[in-house]
């Protein structure tokens, strides 16, 4: 767990927004903006909330993988150049403050990878809830902390309504932060991480050793000693 008492609004001074980013609605995906992260599907689902709410803006505070994909470009094509701030690649730690300024993260996934994302987990331990996708292994992340997404033909229209849910109440997001928070230090703290591998290494069979074999390696040591 990283997250500490700072107002958000006071980070986001730090970090050098304007009035009306600080006085926004902020999402804030961390991490290496790739195409796999459905970045043009959060753009345009930005671009369809703040249709109805002109305060919701996003941060994507990471290296751009371009990939065939110009995401300022998209952002600009929908109208929201001025809504998206691109930090290009920063410093772990630079990424927590942008973690810490938001009101949500969001990371989505598809084609899932299989694998955890650090992103989602770097926003939790920031507690902040984050939007997944209702896909692999985000799945699997309670709905105390995270909000699900589906990938699919409602993907952006779901994910502009769950973003205007969220910015319209202040005591549900408030309830998915405590959900994070309790999330960390319940399930993700190093303490139970240590646990699980112990747990998880007791499990395996115990070793198979002859007697011939255990005398074979006592000779072995004794050589190595002689020689020593």
């Amino acid at each position: 767990k990283r997250w500490h008492d700072e107002d958000r609004r006071e980070t986001r001074r730090r970090l050098g927004l304007s009035t009306e980013w600080i006085e926004s609605f902020l999402i804030v995906s961390f991490g290496g903006v790739q195409p796999h992260k459905r970045v043009d599907k959060v753009l345009e689902a930005v671009a369809e909330a703040r249709r109805e709410r002109d305060d919701v803006r996003l941060v994507l505070a990471g290296k751009k993988h371009a990939e065939g994909f110009d995401p300022e470009g998209y952002a600009r094509e929908l109208g929201i150049a001025d809504a998206t701030h691109f930090t290009g690649f920063v410093e772990e730690r630079e990424g927590w403050d942008w973690m810490h300024a938001g009101d949500v993260g969001v990371n989505l996934r598809g084609p899932t990878s299989g694998g955890t994302s650090g992103g989602i987990f770097q926003s939790l331990g920031q507690g902040r809830p984050v939007l997944a996708s209702n896909a692999g292994e985000q799945r699997e992340l309670p709905d105390s902390c995270t909000v699900k997404v589906p990938v699919g033909v409602a993907e952006v229209e779901t994910l502009a309504q769950r973003i205007v849910e969220l910015r319209d109440d202040p005591a549900r997001l408030a309830e998915l932060e405590a959900g994070a928070r309790r999330f960390v230090e319940e399930e993700c703290h190093w303490s139970h991480t240590a646990a699980k591998y112990v747990e998880y290494l007791d499990s395996f069979p115990g070793p198979r050793a002859t007697r011939k074999g255990l005398l074979a390696l006592g000779i072995e040591r004794q050589r190595q000693r002689a020689q020593g």
